[in-house]
């Protein structure tokens, strides 16, 4: 299964409902906000925490059985989707910093860790704390997506324009002296964890949780200990 065809599988996906308009807002997240939610392989949301549900501003019915990119900002480059399939696909983890639009139209901004996990994607999502690193992908993001927008305008459709999307993406990484994405998010995650030390952030303990809630909160306490490591 490739990336592209995975990407065209969350669009086999009927929404629920309609996408909303940006409206110019941002709501502004709490240290402590841990998203959490699970997927299918096609990236169909199966499980969301309480805090996805409250910034997401959707019913949790209407989040589970929806495809995960029900929240797609369009500021998003579709290359950055695309690099995650590669990954994912991959049996391996991606880590980026995702544009979100909430069912009322603001716009909020996360880090999404994705990892596989039983036979599906865990995404877990914070507040960025690394101010320089986030200004950096934005600016990538924004070349990457002003190509992407008139690519798809000159008639090429948005799976092929991502694809050339992704190229543009390696090139801009590559000028700013970093050669690939690998290394990338091997630079932003450690960075991004021990700010969020630095500024006081707590890992979620839920001993009351079971089934995959509790599945996923043993993921996030195993991954924070691996990094401290």
């Amino acid at each position: 299964m490739s990336a592209q065809t995975a990407d065209t599988g969350w669009r086999d996906v009927a929404r629920k409902v309609s996408a909303p308009d940006p409206n110019g807002t941002e709501q502004q997240l709490g240290l402590n906000d841990v998203f959490f939610s699970t997927t299918d392989r096609k990236g169909v949301i199966e499980q969301a925490n309480e805090v996805f549900v409250r910034i997401s501003r959707y019913p949790r019915e209407v989040l589970v059985g929806s495809p995960h990119n029900i929240i797609r900002h369009p500021v998003m480059p579709g290359a950055a989707f695309r690099a995650m399939w590669d990954y994912l696909l991959d049996d391996q983890p991606f880590v980026a910093y995702v544009h979100n639009l909430a069912a009322d139209g603001s716009l909020y901004t996360v880090l999404a860790t994705v990892t596989p996990l039983d036979g599906g994607f865990l995404s877990v999502r914070t507040r960025p704390e690394r101010a320089d690193l986030l200004g950096a992908a934005d600016s990538i993001y924004g070349t990457v997506r002003h190509l992407e927008l008139e690519w798809e305008a000159a008639g090429l459709g948005a799976p092929a324009a991502a694809a050339q999307g992704l190229g543009v993406l390696a090139k801009q990484l590559t000028a700013a002296g970093i050669p690939d994405y690998t290394a990338f998010m091997q630079t932003v995650l450690p960075a991004e964890v021990q700010a969020r030390i630095a500024a006081g952030a707590t890992v979620p303990q839920r001993p009351w949780a079971v089934g995959r809630l509790a599945d996923m909160a043993v993921h996030q306490r195993r991954l924070t200990e691996e990094l401290d490591d």
